[in-house]
């Protein structure tokens, strides 16, 4: 007898790691993502694997214990993505907490990490020894602690959607879900598009999960659910350059104009500073931040590090992502809960689909076993028990590429690929013309574009330049690298000029329109 078939929507970080789950149980998984995998609020996030020390002020303990016990887990498990990171917590005359209440909170934090990570006291005079540019009007003294932080969420993305793969799930990148195909109180199929070749299809199915993030909604308008399930909010961040600041300490502290949480953060070679916390109304694709945003973003920073005199042409790029709530009538902003939410439409009439609405980059790994854990008692049905707990990195890794590879390109392609690197490398053992760098100032390599197209299910130039290599983070938003890109891509896809020239201008668009927005 044939295990049971889930359909899982949604590409994103929960998507991934919930085909994961079930696939490793045993069932029958496939995933549809209408845009690229990780493409949304994954890929827009602070890049931050954290409890969330700010959740302590409304109480969400279980939150933050839960969240500090999987970062603790990722940092082990994932090392060659995710690195532990000093935070500095300073205290001014202004500050919303005093310094004996922010010790309080560290202290709870202390407690309910597993690590017992401890945090330091510091002067007002020490601190500025940490952070020389940090603003000293009104200084007090502060706090440094530890917490987590990935450089590519992204790639978590792909190697949750890769382990899949490996026990049996099928996964279908920019694929969008058009209806679904009841049959009495049942889900009998989904009905589906390829977006890059208008090609619909339809997929019987004994289960569905709804992982499409901000996109819940408008997903299950049909079903008769209670709508809104979910309220979005746009994050907003700007990345500078490193070079001058040479920041190595995240620094988070409370907005001068509204109080809310801050951050600056050292990234690679640049800085991260974000991030708002706008409702958002429209659609929840191709989001930018908007210019009051860009404002409040760069007085904060020059708030904060007031010798940066940073503009808004100084930025290197912009980025906005959605992240949904649990919608609740007549609760502030403040008050909606962080934790995910599982939303039963047995309730409507619909006794095989769920929603998830909300969750944590940090807590996706526990998020995926409770919907997969809801979804297997709720059926009935006989599967494995969870095992994700084992290492998300595979493959073989190997220090041996001296004089195939320079320092620079083999530290990124260590970074992205950990245990994969050798697959890459191999490549270019093979063909030694794909050694070469994608554009100059760009340490991606011609090889990261064919592993992407025939591992990693990248359909477009943007899927390979934003979210399977760094080079969009490289000079002019990778923009530059795009024709060579597109090239190599041309004859593994079967692209003729029109499409490949299609697909350069395409980057280009997207990258003016997103990244450069703020410009």
């Amino acid at each position: 007898m044939s295990q049971p078939h889930v359909i899982v929507i949604g590409g994103g970080i929960n998507g991934a790691a919930i085909a994961r789950d079930a696939a490793r149980r045993g069932l029958r998984v496939t995933v549809f993502e209408k845009n690229d995998f990780g493409c949304g609020t994954s890929w827009s996030s602070s890049k931050l694997i954290h409890g969330g020390l700010r959740y302590l002020e409304h109480f969400h303990l279980n939150l933050v214990r839960s969240s500090l016990r999987e970062r603790n887990w990722l940092l082990h498990t994932y090392p060659h993505n995710t690195r532990w990171l000093p935070f500095v917590v300073p205290v001014y005359r202004h500050s919303p907490h005093s310094r004996w209440v922010l010790k309080a909170g560290l202290k709870l934090y202390q407690y309910l990490d597993s690590s017992h990570n401890d945090f330091d006291s510091m002067d007002a005079e020490s601190l500025l020894a940490h952070i020389p540019g940090l603003s000293s009007e009104g200084l007090r003294g502060g706090f440094v602690y530890q917490d987590g932080h990935c450089l590519f969420p992204e790639r978590l993305v792909l190697d949750n959607l890769k382990d899949a793969v490996n026990h049996g799930a099928s996964i279908h990148n920019h694929h969008k879900v058009l209806q679904f195909e009841p049959s009495g109180s049942r889900i009998a199929a989904v009905r589906v598009r390829d977006e890059l070749t208008g090609t619909e299809s339809e997929h019987p199915c004994d289960f569905v999960v709804n992982a499409a993030g901000p996109w819940i909604d408008g997903l299950i308008g049909g079903l008769g659910a209670k709508s809104p399930l979910s309220l979005g909010f746009r994050g907003s961040h700007l990345v500078f350059k490193n070079n001058e600041l040479q920041l190595r300490h995240a620094i988070y502290t409370p907005a001068r104009s509204d109080g809310r949480p801050f951050f600056i953060i050292p990234w690679l070679n640049f800085v991260l500073v974000g991030t708002t916390e706008v409702q958002e109304d429209g659609s929840a694709s191709d989001t930018v931040p908007s210019a009051k945003e860009v404002d409040y973003l760069i007085k904060e920073i020059n708030y904060c590090l007031p010798d940066t005199h940073w503009k808004q042409e100084d930025a290197v790029l912009s980025f906005s992502g959605i992240r949904s709530l649990i919608f609740k009538p007549g609760s502030s902003l403040n008050a909606l809960s962080r934790e995910m939410g599982l939303y039963d439409h047995t309730r409507d009439g619909y006794e095989n689909i769920l929603t998830l609405i909300g969750g944590k980059l940090t807590t996706f790994r526990e998020t995926a076993e409770s919907v997969v854990n809801r979804m297997v008692t709720s059926q009935s049905w006989h599967a494995g028990l969870c095992q994700t707990y084992e290492p998300l990195a595979f493959g073989e890794g190997s220090d041996r590429y001296s004089g195939l590879l320079n320092e620079e390109s083999l530290d990124r392609l260590k970074t992205l690929y950990g245990g994969q690197t050798k697959a890459v490398v191999d490549l270019i053992r093979s063909d030694s013309s794909l050694g070469k760098r994608l554009s100059e100032g760009v340490p991606d390599l011609a090889a990261q574009v064919v592993y992407a197209v025939k591992e990693e299910w990248a359909g477009t130039v943007a899927d390979v330049l934003l979210r399977r290599t760094g080079a969009a983070l490289e000079p002019n938003a990778g923009k530059p690298a795009a024709a060579e890109v597109a090239a190599i891509m041309q004859p593994l896809l079967g692209w003729d000029d029109s499409r490949m020239q299609a697909e350069i201008q395409n980057y280009k668009r997207l990258v003016d329109k997103t990244l450069l927005s703020h410009r």
